[in-house]
């Protein structure tokens, strides 16, 4: 691609992942509006981010195949509208079973979306794979650290919903007017057999990452202080922390990156289970994840390839990990209350940082 083109298919994307950020992170924050709005009771709150990921889980795995016929060009304009159609009938729900429909069809624009600028991404900075994936993971948290705060500003579901959905029409329009795209990379070697070691991997991380960010708001209010703000700047450190590390993406090994990073979490959110503010320490808690889930996909994909189907499957894990933990961890607030968020995100983080032990031999590249 020509320097003047790939900048602008970079900023896109970045734009793009600014917005998937933004999508995924409303969610907890507005658990007591649902609660208000809907009257369900806290044990089925998790369930509102569990027909997102697994409308998230049905596009991604249907990915590949529509990839493959309609290119980047078609599908990449496709996710930010079906997250626009979604949003606005968030804000528009007249009951909770309308609510996790339109919360699902929101999943399924966030899927098609995320899956193919992950795919894109790798296939046009291939050189610099590690690199662009951190960048596109700090707007991604850029967008994360709005929502929260959109929520909260705003207040209620209809406002902030309705602004989501305006601002993922925008994204869309953008990536109507860029012109052509690369072509679809092939799979790699062996593309056709499935990534266990990584599935498992993105099953585990994005199950905690979306825990802590939906969870650890409900824990701070229960605690009289302010869950969305606190949890913006979880998602808000998580983007400082990947624009600091960008000079030195180079000297650092993605599985090093990896584990070091989910291990400090674990020792971090055992700590906020003590202590009577713990707002700082959720803020602390995303600083430390910052490098994550870049070296993630930089690491899977190194050795994997960029490949559609590959992305897919990691991202179905993913998917998974979304639409399983933050259920379970409303059965645990329900059953202990709002102090048991910390020490389940804790045993939660300690054992991804156990499991990415267990795929060191994936580390040597053929």
């Amino acid at each position: 691609m020509q320097r003047r083109a790939a900048a602008r298919l970079l900023y896109a994307l970045l734009a793009g992942g600014a917005l998937v950020g933004l999508v995924q992170t409303t969610y907890g924050p507005a658990f007591p509006a649902f609660e208000a709005r809907y009257g369900i009771p806290v044990g089925v709150l998790g369930l509102v981010v569990g027909a997102h990921f697994l409308g998230n889980l049905l596009a991604t795995a249907a990915l590949p195949f529509l990839l493959e016929r309609l290119g980047f060009s078609r599908l990449l304009p496709a996710g930010p509208l079906l997250m626009a159609v979604g949003a606005l009938g968030i804000a528009l729900a007249p009951g909770f079973i309308a609510l996790l429909f339109f919360a699902s069809l929101v999943g399924v624009g966030f899927g098609l979306a995320n899956t193919t600028q992950l795919v894109l991404t790798g296939a046009a900075f291939a050189e610099r794979r590690f690199w662009a994936f951190n960048l596109e993971s700090a707007a991604f948290g850029l967008g994360s650290m709005l929502g929260p705060w959109l929520v909260g500003g705003l207040g209620g579901v209809g406002p902030p919903f309705f602004l989501v959905g305006m601002l993922a029409l925008a994204v869309a329009t953008w990536f109507f007017r860029l012109g052509p795209l690369p072509p679809v990379p092939r799979e790699a070697a062996g593309g056709d057999r499935l990534p266990l070691g990584f599935m498992g991997l993105f099953f585990l991380y994005v199950g905690l990452e979306a825990s802590a960010g939906h969870w650890g708001a409900y824990h701070l209010d229960a605690l009289g202080s302010l869950g969305a703000f606190w949890i913006g700047l979880y998602w808000g450190f998580q983007t400082a922390g990947r624009f600091l590390l960008a000079p030195f993406i180079r000297r650092i090994p993605e599985a090093t990156g990896f584990r070091a990073a989910v291990f400090l979490a674990a020792l971090v959110f055992f700590a906020l289970a003590f202590l009577e503010g713990p707002g700082p320490g959720y803020a602390l808690a995303g600083f430390v994840l910052a490098p994550a889930f870049p070296a993630a996909m930089a690491w899977a994909q190194g050795i994997h390839g960029p490949g559609g189907r590959t992305t897919a499957w990691l991202l179905i894990a993913a998917a998974l990990g979304g639409a399983v933990f933050p259920p379970l961890f409303g059965v645990l607030v329900a059953g202990l209350g709002a102090r048991a968020v910390p020490l389940g995100l804790s045993a939660l983080a300690l054992s991804v940082f156990l499991y990415a032990l267990r795929i060191r031999p994936l580390e040597s590249r053929p």
